[in-house]
């Protein structure tokens, strides 16, 4: 049986065990743009949220995460999103049109809205008959970029990343990782000064 083990193992690993599938459409136009977001409200949704039963602590720890990466770039302050939101009323931030939300920072003094959507955020353990296990990483995310200065839309992707790895151990702090990075990623070009 412990030979039978060993091979397995020896199998998985020479023949490459992990798979990674990476989804990345980003559009947009930083170009002519001032180093800097300046007062930016940060508007997160967590589609996992009421569902999951880790769905508000993953969803407080990723609130944190995201609004960390915002007021990380330079000539950026993330402000309270309180007054954006009640500057649009009873209309919901996810169903107010960008000309809305531009509207509604306009009024009360925001240079920029950032809004990210994640729908899914979850490991899985495979475990089957045989002596084998595989686990499975994966998050989904929506982010946009408005300028209410200019009333542009700066950012606009979807995001997402799958990674299955046999015999492995991957736990939620490496997807916490992944997802961290991938957003560092997705607003470094942000970070850095562009061209009049």
């Amino acid at each position: 049986m412990k030979k039978m083990c060993l091979l397995l193992l020896l199998v998985a690993f020479a023949g490459g065990c992990a798979r990674t599938t990476t989804t990345s459409l980003v559009a947009g136009n930083p170009a002519g743009r001032d180093l800097g977001l300046g007062k930016t409200v940060v508007l997160t949704w967590f589609e996992f949220e009421t569902t999951d039963k880790a769905g508000p602590e993953k969803a407080a720890r990723l609130r944190g995460l995201i609004e960390a990466r915002f007021a990380g770039l330079p000539g950026t302050e993330v402000v309270d999103a309180g007054p954006l939101v009640a500057a649009l009323g009873s209309r919901d931030w996810r169903a107010a049109s960008d000309t809305e939300l531009v509207a509604a920072a306009r009024t009360v003094g925001v240079h920029s809205v950032a809004l990210v959507e994640v729908a899914t955020l979850v490991g899985r353990l495979h475990i089957s008959l045989t002596p084998a296990w595989s686990v499975e990483t994966s998050f989904a995310y929506q982010a946009r970029l408005l300028d209410a200065r200019s009333g542009s839309l700066v950012l606009s992707a979807l995001r997402g990343r799958d990674v299955a790895v046999a015999f492995g151990v991957r736990g939620r702090e490496a997807l916490y990782r992944d997802f961290t990075a991938d957003l560092a990623e997705l607003t470094q070009s942000l970070a850095q000064p562009t061209d009049k």
